[in-house]
């Protein structure tokens, strides 16, 4: 009985030492611990002779928005038609390649181009092109938008329309729905009075006509999704612009920032 005692009393204090003691934690090993994620690669800067294209594109896209908004359907052509001679560009990448035809494509749909509102069509549809490939590389122009123009006179509203036709060029082009509903917005909210315009009065029936298809165009932009639809408002918006300056003999300078 006694060495029964003996054994129990021996377990009980192990038991009780054991309660005692601190738990070990065994360290992870640094070989199974996770591996600390490489911080994300910047985008590869596109080689030269690929950012001296983009700047000729964008510099006969200019040239033929200037024709439009000038009224100048030949002077539009012949921008689009330097568009429509693109080969090909030394250090595109491959998967770029295939953008090309149809940039080339809706460049040359000019050449069918009779009215203002076909011109401005075709302009449109190749900013579309332009915009795809920029959403394929991931890439494309940034634009500094400055303050719309306050005021109520007549010069103002011009300056509002110029700006919302900025923000709608650049909403297609990058392409951004940011950019481009802010072009809508502006448009849409400013209204010209034509009773205010210097004109004689037999044309103040037709200039209402147009003013008011500007802001109905300003309402159909915002609810513009697709590029195919937003390209369709731009190109009747400017082509409108344009006959409303024909008529009043008038118009922006294309070259001059809006303001000025």
């Amino acid at each position: 009985m006694e060495f029964l005692r003996s054994i129990l009393s021996a377990a009980l204090l192990l038991s009780l030492a054991a309660c005692d003691d601190e738990p070990v934690v065994e360290p992870v090993p640094i070989t199974q611990r996770a591996p600390t994620p490489a911080p994300a690669a910047e985008p590869a800067a596109a080689p030269e002779p690929v950012r001296t294209h983009m700047r000729e594109h964008f510099r006969f896209a200019r040239a033929a928005r200037t024709g439009l908004i000038r009224g100048d359907i030949e002077a539009t052509k012949a921008a689009m038609q330097e568009l429509a001679r693109l080969q090909t560009i030394d250090g595109l990448p491959a998967n770029l390649e295939p953008m090309l035809p149809p940039l080339r494509a809706a460049a040359a749909g000019i050449e069918s181009a009779h009215t203002l509102r076909e011109a401005g069509v075709a302009v449109a549809k190749t900013l579309v092109a332009c915009s795809a490939c920029h959403q394929r590389a991931d890439t494309g122009p940034n634009f500094a938008i400055p303050p719309l123009p306050e005021g109520d006179t007549v010069q103002i509203h011009m300056q509002r329309h110029r700006w919302a036709a900025d923000r709608l060029w650049e909403g297609l082009v990058q392409p951004s729905d940011e950019v481009w509903n802010s072009g809508a917005d502006a448009l849409s909210d400013s209204r010209l009075d034509p009773a205010d315009l210097d004109i004689p009065d037999e044309l103040r029936g037709t200039a209402a006509a147009l003013v008011q298809h500007v802001y109905d165009l300003g309402e159909q932009a915002k609810s513009a999704t697709t590029p195919d639809a937003r390209a369709d408002v731009f190109g009747h918006f400017i082509a409108t612009c344009a006959t409303c300056h024909r008529l009043v003999h008038g118009g922006p300078d294309p070259d001059s920032p809006p303001g000025e």
